[in-house]
Formats: structure tokens, sequence, C-alpha cells
């Protein structure tokens, strides 16, 4: 749609859902955020810096999460914005500082109004954007402004209608030097060094996980009226908590008040059967092919899957569970453990099951990236293409026409994909993998073909180690 007036920007804005006018907004001020946060222009500015990122962080929280929690925080924030904006001078010298500012508390703003504000706090919030960016750039006529406006909402919204993330955007090197010094202000360190991720990701499309970012929009006003040093500290508690947050947690109960597990979902009959079967299979393979002096029962990975399996049938508990056995796996097979092909596809497997859970639940994905993040990078080889194109007729022999054709095309996508540094789509990285991996677990199990089984198990190894390097979360 084009965006050429007032007029049609509202009319716009009137037919879309309250989410879809806080991206909006969200966007505008994301933009110019950076006019903002000159730290060196007003005696109070370290306050208006951090009240200027608490409201736009908390107005795209509530873009995707427009909880009454949420509320709440960003009707705190657009107060606190409020009164430090109102401070600063709308001078020639202040001004690009003072729409900016104006900007994050409009955002935050239209995430408190009554529903039938919601486009117009969200047109405030734009029109603010548009003119703090053109107050720095040197045009200051009116028709200036809107006309930035307008350019701007159109990107927006084509932009929107492909995307399911509110986020900008925008090169570092495609914005003006204005916002350059304000991110030099947060790349400087100290209290601001989690603003300076935040934003850069944020405006490269890879926001930094939305659970993590309500928990801080959602910090008490006492500790964001402290200062930035007292919400650094903060922080770095949430993001600690987060990493660590590998299994359901405990939370209290405001009925009985006692703490309880908090509530995990459960899988499908299908999926939970699945992980039962292929884990319970792959393990009870690896139990009778490799000499009990190396893996038996008792071994740590066996424990652990087979505690996984017996306790409570949870998406997380059983991602992460299965997860941790393929991460001790995967550091052991080649030192504590043998090169055994029966382990090696145990390991496979298990990655298989939780690349499925991770697929269906978002809780299980965060979860086990949380426990990747502690485990040393795999020494292994990446697959070179040459092993990548001997797939196919290393496989074919197992396989029917219609599965074969699959295998060559994604065969082919994948090499494409490498070619070009990008990462192969999560749901053909498990099809493909997962396939391999059936493979080589057949034939170690009817002794057809051991070399053959060894080298399938090797490759979908060197296989996932090549997704990782290449951005491989496939998402």
């Amino acid at each position: 749609m084009a965006i050429t007036n007032e007029e049609e920007l509202k009319e716009w804005l009137q037919e879309q859902p309250p989410e879809v006018c806080l991206a909006m907004a969200y966007r505008a001020a994301m933009r110019v955020l950076p006019m903002a946060l000159d730290l060196s222009r007003f005696s109070y500015s370290k306050h208006l810096v951090i009240t200027s990122l608490r409201a736009v962080l908390t107005s795209g929280v509530a873009a995707l999460r427009l909880a009454p929690d949420v509320s709440a925080a960003a009707k705190s924030a657009d107060s606190a914005s409020a009164a430090l904006t109102s401070a600063v001078p709308d001078d020639r010298a202040g001004s690009a500082v003072h729409h900016a500012a104006d900007a994050a508390g409009f955002a935050a703003h239209a995430v408190s109004v009554d529903s039938r504000a919601f486009a117009e706090k969200a047109e405030n919030a734009i029109e603010a954007a548009a003119n703090a960016a053109y107050s720095a750039a040197g045009l200051e006529t009116a028709d200036a402004a809107d006309a930035a406006a307008y350019s701007d909402s159109e990107r927006d919204i084509q932009s929107l209608a492909t995307s399911d993330i509110p986020v900008p955007k925008l090169l570092r090197d495609a914005v003006s030097d204005h916002l350059k010094d304000g991110l030099s202000a947060l790349e400087a360190g100290g209290p601001w060094s989690f603003w300076a991720e935040w934003y850069a990701r944020a405006m490269a499309g890879d926001p930094l996980p939305w659970d993590l970012q309500e928990q801080i929009a959602l910090i008490p006003d006492e500790i964001w009226k402290a200062g930035p040093e007292a919400v650094a500290e903060e922080i770095k508690k949430l993001r600690f908590q987060f990493r660590t947050n590998v299994a359901p947690q405990l939370v209290r109960d405001e009925e009985t008040d006692l703490f309880r597990v908090e509530t995990d979902t459960e899988p499908s009959i299908d999926l939970a059967d699945f992980a039962a079967n292929r884990a319970g299979q792959a393990l009870k393979a690896a139990l009778e092919s490799v000499s009990a002096n190396i893996f038996n029962s008792g071994s740590y990975e066996a424990v652990v899957i087979n505690g996984a399996l017996a306790g409570p049938r949870t998406t997380s508990l059983l991602a992460t569970g299965l997860y941790d056995a393929c991460l001790g796996l995967d550091a052991n097979i080649g030192d504590r453990y043998p090169e055994e092909i029966a382990l090696i596809n145990l390991k496979n497997a298990l990655a298989g099951i939780v690349d499925e859970f991770c697929e269906a639940d978002e809780v299980a994905r965060i979860r086990c990236a949380n426990m990747a993040g502690y485990v040393a990078p795999s020494n292994e080889d990446v697959l070179s293409e040459d092993e990548l194109r001997a797939i196919p007729d290393l496989t074919a022999s197992e396989l029917d026409t219609e599965a074969r054709e699959i295998i060559e095309s994604d065969i082919e996508r994948a090499l494409a994909e490498m070619t070009r540094q990008e990462a192969m789509p999560r749901w053909r990285r498990i099809r493909l993998a997962n396939w391999m991996t059936t493979i080589s677990i057949y034939w170690d199990r009817t002794k057809k073909g051991f070399k053959e089984a060894e080298t399938l198990a090797k490759m979908v190894s060197k296989l996932r180690v090549a997704w990782r390097n290449f951005g491989g979360g496939g998402e």
C-alpha cells in the first residue's frame, strides 16, 4: 500500500490490530533511538537515555505480547520518559534529542492506552521519529518531516507484511553520523554494554530472545529510577538466569503460597512415542554393539537417556534430557569412547529427536540453545562438498524412487546454500539427518555394510558441524 499523506496513514493504522500499530510505533522509534543517546549534551542525560531505552524495549515486547503486566510496565516507562523529555529544549541544539526521546515515549504510551487510541499514538511516534531524523539532518520544514514519515511507514508496512517480528533491518553504514554518534555512546561499554548488543541485534533482524526482553521490561520501577548502573546489574542477573534456564523452573503458586514446578507443555503422543522408540532403539543397539568395558547401562549418557524416557513426558524435559546425552556423546566419542558406529548413530539419533522437539516447541528450543552455550565447540572436521555429493550414491540402494529424488534434491540445495553461506532450513535439515541416521542404524544392525554405515554416521556428525558454522539454526 502506498502512503503519501497523513490521512492515508491514519486510515491504514485504524484498520490494523493493536499489535501492528505497536510494531509500527516501535520500528519508528528504533530508527531514531540513537539520537536520544547523547551522553554529553545534558547533565541528566544518563537518565534520559535509560528511560528512552526502557520505553522502546517495552513497546517492542508489547508488539508481540500485549499482556497486562507488560502494559503496566509500558505505562511506567511512558511516565518516566515524558517527565524527562519535557525538560529537553526543543531548539536547534536539542531538537533531534527531544523528538527522538518523544518517539520512544509515544511508542511506550501506545501500549497503555485504550485500544481505540493505538492508531493515534502510533502515528504520534512515527511523526516524532520523522521530526527527529530531519532535525538531525538540518531539514526543518514540516513537509520534509511528513515526507520522511510516509516513506518510512510505507517501507514498514511492506516489511511487516513479510515478517513475523516487528523489527527493522537497517545497515549501520546506511545511517547518519548522528545515529553513529549515539551508537558510539552505547559501545563505550560499562552500563551500556547490554544495550549496544540489544540495539545492534534488533536492527539486524536478529533480536535477543523475547522472553529475556520481557523479563527486562518488567524490571521494577525503583531499579530503573536508580539509574543505568543499577539496571545493568539487574540485567546481568536476568541474563544469567536465562542462560541457565534449561528445565522447568520453580514458580510461586499464589493459591498455596508455595513453590511449584512451572507448567511444561506435553508433546503430542506421536512425538513422545517417536522420541521413546527412536532413542530406546538406538541406545539398545549401542549397548549390544559396544564392549561393556567401554559403554554400558551405567555410562553417563545411558543413565541420562533412560532417566529422560522414564521421567515426566513433557517437551522440554525430554528435549533437554536427550540433548544432555547427545552433548555428552559429542564430547566423549574419540576421547573416552572409541569412534564406534553404534555410539555415533546414538548421538545422531538423539540430535534428530532434539531437532524435532525444538521445531515443535519454542521453550524447548531456547532451553537446548542455553545448554549448547556451555559446551565447547566440536573438533570434528566439517563435511566437504565432495563428501556431501557422495551421499545420494551411498544411500541410493536403500531408497525408492521418491525418497531418492528427495535426497538428491536436498543435497543439491544444501550445496547451493553452503556456497552462499546460508543455513539449511530446519525442517529439511531434520529430514536429511534423520533419514541418513536411519539407514546407518539399519546397516549397522543388519551388518549389511559396516564401512558404509560408519561412513554415513560420521557424515551426519560432520553435517551438523557444517550447519552450525553456517548459522545452522535454520530459523
